[in-house]
């Protein structure tokens, strides 16, 4: 589903001269794990804040993913 929409919008790019077609691979590798990570720290940090333990949790990411 994401991926999917990843591919739309680097074709769009594409069609529109923003990037070359020997680039797409790689910002579409890119722009995935840049959504992927995004949306895996979100959760987490919304998770810790309904159970009223935001700051333990920011600590947890902070240090869990250095």
């Amino acid at each position: 589903m994401i991926e999917g929409l990843i591919l739309k919008l680097v074709n769009a790019f594409i069609v529109n001269n923003l990037i070359s077609e020997n680039e797409k691979e790689s910002y579409v590798y890119s722009l995935l794990c840049l959504i992927e990570s995004s949306l895996t720290i979100g959760s987490i940090l919304l998770i810790g804040f309904f159970i009223g333990k935001l700051l333990p949790t920011i600590c947890f990411c902070f240090y869990f993913f250095c």
